[in-house]
């Protein structure tokens, strides 16, 4: 199954990369444009994703960006997108009389499916979140009033609901699963003393909390991005006269911390590779952090980012006036002045993605029975690269793509787990196509 959510979750278990370095992001050539920018995307693969704009246009890729082809050009202002399959995907709009298309053959056709939704219509949908291929959530929109909307049956139904009573804009959402999530926005729309703020739900979005609201006005929280299970931050658009900020989580959103960007402000796109590295755009500035978002340095990169998305640690997708693909920082080995938290040490495999053979450093401090083994999404030990006692030492094992079978896996996401004892340390690997 291949979902924006799943795919979030699998990165979630991958380390940050020794020596916490950044990579860069290059523009994909045959990328197409906007004046202003790319609202969303939804990859379903390193290879297959859709992005959307302003202009109503739906361009949708199945080379990893190689090439773009544009499906449609529907009558609104295209704001978020979320695609379960292949064939099925939704798009959230900022037009009230047609707030919601839907297609079931990949974006050859849409329908707008606005009348599938019962409770108080929403203004505009600009958030999406696909937990599964039934289970989809929205939220929206910027200015009052605020919205929530859900579907359990793969989009065939549609309740929303006033969030009125919790925040006076929403923005956008973020789901672990069916029933734990985040929404973030304003406390009053557009008013001048508005206050970023997160809420969270534990019941699937029938119950809210106010997690936090944020010290400045006018302030809005805009996009989510959770690195780890626990570590995640919020971008805060606001003020163009005041630095801008971001909100961090390190305990999965039960609490924030507001971190400051000097040099750049009122905030939009927000993405973060590993807990440590990640890049804030918005208003013609981004900016990167190698620490966790304690300090900042900007970057010659389009300004107008409002989305980024990442596979694994070595491969992401920014969304502003044109496509940008992530590029790793180069290395492939475990460096030799890395300070040993623990006997173990997991590199950066390479090449990821990769549709053959696939090379996987590790490095052991002390002498330890330690087990390199490949897992699939649920869990299942697919194979076993390295089983026994090993001397302190750098080692490479090679996985050439089969299973214990010697079947090849199919193309996917799968996550290369190295272990001793107590100790575990894991990262994502991305299978693709020939």
């Amino acid at each position: 199954m291949h979902l924006r959510y799943l795919l979030v979750c699998l990165c979630l278990v991958a380390l940050p990369a020794l020596g916490q370095e950044a990579g860069t992001w290059d523009l994909l050539p045959q990328s197409p444009s906007d004046g202003y920018r790319f609202e969303d995307a939804s990859f379903l693969d390193p290879q297959t994703g859709w992005i959307v704009n302003g202009q109503g246009e739906v361009y949708q890729t199945v080379n990893g960006g190689g090439r773009w082809n544009l499906q449609a050009t529907l009558p609104a202002y295209l704001r978020a997108t979320a695609f379960v399959n292949e064939d099925v995907g939704f798009i959230g709009t900022l037009n009230q009389s047609n707030v919601l298309y839907a297609t079931d053959d990949g974006g050859a056709t849409f329908t707008d499916i606005t009348n599938r939704i019962s409770g108080p219509p929403p203004t505009g949908i600009c958030g999406m979140w696909a937990v599964n291929e039934d289970v989809i959530y929205g939220a929206g929109w910027y200015a009052a009033p605020a919205h929530f909307v859900k579907t359990t049956d793969g989009g065939q139904t549609w309740t929303s609901r006033s969030m009125s009573e919790y925040a006076g804009s929403l923005v956008d959402v973020y789901f672990w699963d069916e029933q734990r999530g985040l929404a973030v926005g304003g406390s009053e729309g557009l008013d001048a003393n508005t206050r970023a703020i997160v809420l969270m739900t534990e019941d699937g979005g029938e119950t809210w909390t106010v997690r936090h609201t944020s010290s400045g006005t006018p302030e809005w929280g805009w996009k989510i991005t959770f690195p780890t299970p626990t570590t995640g931050y919020v971008s805060v658009e606001g003020s163009a006269a005041f630095p801008a900020k971001v909100l961090k989580t390190t305990d999965a959103g039960l609490t924030w911390t507001e971190l400051s960007i000097p040099g750049s402000n009122d905030l939009q796109g927000l993405g973060f590779i590993t807990e440590d590295v990640g890049w804030a755009s918005g208003r013609g500035t981004t900016s990167v952090t190698t620490d966790g978002g304690e300090t900042w340095a900007p970057i010659a990169l389009d300004g107008n980012i409002n989305r980024f998305e990442f596979f694994g640690d070595s491969l992401g997708y920014a969304m502003g006036q044109r496509i940008y693909a992530y590029a790793p920082p180069p290395t492939t080995s475990i460096a030799e002045d890395a300070v040993p938290l623990s006997v173990l040490a997991l590199g950066t495999s390479y090449p990821n993605p990769s549709s053959g053979a696939v090379t996987i450093p590790y490095r052991l401090w002390a002498s330890a029975a330690v087990e390199l083994a490949v897992f699939d999404v649920l869990g299942r030990r697919l194979a076993v690269l390295a089983d026994g006692t090993q001397p302190a030492g750098e080692y490479a094992a090679v996985w050439d793509g089969a299973d214990t079978e010697g079947q090849l896996v199919t193309p996917g996401i799968y996550i290369i787990r190295l272990t001793s004892g107590d100790q575990d340390v894991a990262r994502t690997l991305v299978r693709v196509r020939p």
